[in-house]
C-alpha cells in the first residue's frame, strides 16, 4: 500500500486543487480479471510483478500482489485522505455503471466534475474480456475470506451498501 501513500503525496506536493474519482469493483472479480489478462497476454505478462503462470490462480492471488494488493480499496483511499479532503472524493461502483441504472452513475460523475449532463449509451460491453473458465466455489470463498474485513472497513469508509457485491452481503 506504500505505492498509493507515495503517488498521493507525490499530487499533493504538486497541487491541492485536484478531484478523484475511484472507480471500484467487487475485489475478486477485479483480481480474477487482472489474473486472466495476464494469461491472454503471455508471452510478455510471464515477467510481470512476480507472478508464475505455470500455477493455479489460487496460487498466484495468495503469492503476487499484482492480483491481491490493489483489492484492498480502503486502505488505498486512506493513503489519499491523508493528504485531501473526503469531498475531493468520488465513489463509482463498477457493477452499476453495467446496470439499467448507469445513468445514475454517469450524472454522479457529471456533477463532481462540474460537466452538463448528456446520456451515456450502454458502455459496459465495449471492453469485456472473455475469460477461458469461470471462477470456482472454492475460489470465490478463499478470495472473500481475504477481502472480507477490507470491504467492511470499506463500506463504512465510503457510505455506501456495496449490494452489488454479492459475495460480502451480509459481511459485519
Amino acid at each position: 500500500m506504500k505505492n498509493s501513500d507515495f503517488v498521493a503525496k507525490k499530487i499533493r506536493n504538486y497541487t491541492t486543487d485536484v478531484k478523484f474519482i475511484f472507480l471500484l469493483r467487487n475485489p475478486i472479480d477485479r483480481a480474477f480479471s487482472a489474473y486472466n489478462h495476464y494469461m491472454q497476454e503471455l508471452p510478455k505478462t510471464a515477467s510481470w510483478g512476480g507472478w508464475n503462470p505455470k500455477k493455479s490462480f489460487l496460487y498466484n492471488f495468495f503469492t503476487c500482489d499484482s492480483f491481491t494488493k490493489a483489492g484492498f480499496y480502503q486502505e488505498h483511499i486512506c493513503n489519499y485522505l491523508k493528504y485531501f479532503k473526503k469531498d475531493q472524493f468520488l465513489f463509482i461502483i463498477s457493477e452499476r455503471l453495467g446496470s439499467e441504472g448507469h445513468q445514475k452513475e454517469w450524472d454522479k460523475i457529471f456533477d463532481f466534475i462540474g460537466l452538463d449532463k448528456f446520456e451515456v449509451k450502454d458502455n459496459y460491453t465495449i471492453h469485456k474480456r472473455k475469460k477461458p473458465r469461470k471462477l470456482g466455489y472454492n475460489e470465490r470463498v478463499a478470495a472473500k475470506d481475504l477481502y472480507e474485513e477490507s470491504v467492511v472497513l470499506l463500506r463504512d469508509l465510503i457510505q455506501d451498501d456495496l449490494k452489488e457485491w454479492v459475495d460480502f452481503k451480509g459481511c459485519k
